[in-house]
């Protein structure tokens, strides 16, 4: 092998170094032209925490100059407290990452994520990769800031609010809707069907029109009764959630309890009523009255007209035998006519009677108020009145007087008939003879009152309708020709007297109406409290009130106040407003509830946020005559008048 020969190998290993060293010297100038024009920052160090490289674009990208990087030598120095230990991530193949936190000159936050990796671990050489997350934190903060900011409307809406999927599925209940359904504050219900969660159903419930409206996307609306409480009236709302925010197909629903609102509308109807009777009462004297007149004084000529000619019509009859008469046989004729007449007469005096109650409880009274009456007299004379009424009702009538009651003032006329009203209606409720009719007359000293009762075993009172017995047209007795005018007729005369009636009844098992009457001339008087923290609130109240002289009117500008002067003297009502500095309206509430001396005090309650949570509360503590503000005149008098009436 000559000298040539021995070479040629190592020749061609020297041009494949040659060309390695080329592809590497390429590759490594493309890997720097890489490294300097990315956006990261890239530092290389070796194992014992040298700086050894600094990629050029690094003030922008971490705020902190490349020169100034190689003044501080190490990465110690570099990155501060964050400790990194290289030696451990010698022959490591998978990165550290780390967060950075640092200021820039500007005196910014930068927030900064660094990937450490060992690379060549026989030359010791470690890498960090610095990428400013400074925009991405901020945003997920921002994004987490607006979900709590979601969470806690979520949260806040006192109405119960569930969010469901397309399966009815629930995926959410706030806080209300956990305590509509009766569930601990703290619990979880998630990913069961809602009615599998509250009525343990395998479908859906009967008459809901969620599922399919939520199958569809749609918005629905529609009210409902109560869900977990059949008494109350519901309205149920489905707001589909936008499919670029949900594609499942999620919704929110809403359930708005609207019993109040319906009762505020249904007194709303009853004031336009109202308002209707007093047209119809201005136009019915001449619109009704004289062709009821013109009936009335020409039945009486017909039947003197028909006893005059029936002798001649029988002797007809007797001597040419049957004949026809207004298209019946005149044997029937004879006795059906004079019955039609008689008929017609008693018609036309129910008009008139039904005319009289209704102008008399639409008018001003202005009746004589100053008979010296005895109260046992006057009952007296209305059980004679209705002697046979009540004989032909019930064979146990009762009547009790207390002979110590003194005479009053007043009108004997106007009482007479409220006792026969009372008496009439207590007759028509009894059904058997075997059921009693008791009438009591009493002096109540303590008071300074009397109180007359009369109670029946009769058929009651519906509950649903003793809230408004005493509106006009409420009645029982519609069937039997009732005009539901009795009751508030009598209930304005009594009022007139300066006293009050009230109402016990269950249905089926009888009612006792009880009628107050003060001993002296002055009515009866009640002590208000007013409380609210603004002054304007409560001259308002004042002025609305202190019209009526039968209101001793008292105020207060916060809870410890009220409560200071309930400790003093006791009011019969108060009016109290819920938001107040110091103890609010719901912890005066709670105290009257807690106080078994204070369980008598009636209560108005105001507010201007009627479906706050503390609404809800005090709701649920029984105190139910709730108005929003601003006040109803109308509505608060009505309510104060029949709270008042319960404390008699």
């Amino acid at each position: 092998m000559d000298q040539y020969d021995f070479c040629r190998p190592l020749e061609s290993e020297i041009r494949r170094l040659k060309r390695e060293k080329k592809s590497l010297e390429r590759s490594a100038a493309l890997h720097r032209i890489a490294l300097e024009n990315i956006a990261d920052t890239v530092i290389a160090a070796d194992t014992a925490g040298n700086i050894t490289y600094v990629s050029p674009k690094t003030l922008n990208a971490i705020g902190i100059s490349r020169a100034e990087i190689y003044r501080r030598k190490t990465v110690r120095n570099l990155f501060g407290n964050q400790r990194v230990n290289l030696p451990a991530l010698n022959g490591s193949r998978s990165p550290l990452t780390i967060d950075w936190h640092i200021k820039d000159r500007a005196g910014q936050d930068r927030f900064l994520k660094i990937d450490i990796k060992s690379v060549h671990a026989h030359m010791g050489a470690v890498v960090f990769c610095i990428r400013d997350v400074t925009a991405l934190k901020i945003s997920n903060q921002k994004l987490a800031l607006r979900q709590h900011m979601v969470e806690a409307v979520f949260e806040g809406i006192s109405d119960p609010l569930l969010m469901l999927d397309n399966r009815m599925r629930i995926k959410l209940l706030n806080t209300a809707a956990k305590r509509y359904y009766g569930l601990p504050s703290g619990s979880v219900v998630k990913d069961v069907c809602c009615f599998k969660a509250f009525k343990n159903r395998e479908t859906p419930c009967e008459g809901c029109q969620i599922p399919p409206a939520i199958k569809h996307g749609e918005h629905l609306c529609y009210e409902r009764t109560g869900f977990m409480d059949p008494r109350h009236i519901e309205q149920v709302t489905n707001y589909p959630v936008p499919e670029r925010i949900s594609p499942e197909g999620y919704s929110v629903v809403r359930i708005n309890d609207i019993t109040r609102l319906r009762r505020i509308e249904e007194e709303l109807e009853q004031a336009g009523k109202m308002i209707a009777l007093g047209v119809l009462v201005s136009g019915m004297a001449h619109e009704v009255n004289n062709p009821n007149n013109f009936i009335l004084m020409n039945i009486q000529v017909l039947q003197d007209a028909w006893k005059s000619i029936l002798p001649i019509l029988d002797a007809h009859h007797k001597t040419h035998g049957e004949f026809s008469m207004g298209g019946l046989p005149f044997s029937e004729m004879r006795t059906e006519l004079f019955e039609m007449l008689t008929g017609i007469e008693k018609s036309a005096h129910r008009i008139r009677q039904i005319i009289l109650d209704l102008k008399d409880f639409a008018k001003e009274e202005d009746t004589r108020m100053d008979d010296r009456l005895d109260i046992n007299q006057v009952i007296a004379s209305s059980i004679s009145l209705t002697k046979a009424f009540i004989n032909k009702a019930t064979g146990c009538f009762e009547y009790c007087p207390d002979e110590r009651i003194p005479r009053i003032k007043g009108n004997a006329q106007q009482l007479e008939q409220v006792m026969i009203n009372l008496i009439e209606n207590a007759c028509q409720a009894i059904s058997q003879k075997s059921q009693s009719l008791v009438i009591r007359s009493r002096l109540d000293e303590a008071n300074d009152r009397i109180r007359i009762e009369v109670e029946d075993e009769g058929a009651g009172i519906p509950a649903n309708m003793m809230h408004r017995i005493m509106d006009p047209f409420i009645t029982t007795k519609r069937k039997q020709g009732g005009t539901g005018l009795g009751l508030p007729i009598s209930s304005k005369i009594i009022k007139r007297h300066g006293g009050a009636i009230r109402v016990e009844s269950r249905s089926g098992e009888g009612s006792v109406f009880r009628i107050h009457l003060p001993l002296s001339d002055k009515p009866i008087t009640h002590t208000i409290l007013i409380v609210d923290d603004d002054p304007r609130a409560r001259q308002l109240l004042k002025k609305i009130l202190e019209r009526n002289p039968r209101f001793h009117l008292h105020e207060a500008k916060n809870g410890s106040e009220a409560l200071f002067k309930i400790g003093r003297k006791k009011p019969d009502l108060i009016i109290l407003d819920i938001h107040m500095p110091d103890i609010d309206g719901v912890g005066v509430c709670r105290l009257i509830r807690k106080k078994k001396e204070l369980s008598s005090i009636k209560a108005v309650i105001t507010t201007g946020f009627i479906n706050s949570p503390e609404v809800e509360e005090i709701s649920k503590m029984g105190f139910d005559h709730i108005l929003n503000k601003p006040i109803n005149k109308r509505r608060l008098l009505k309510i104060i008048d029949r709270l008042l009436e319960e404390t008699l």
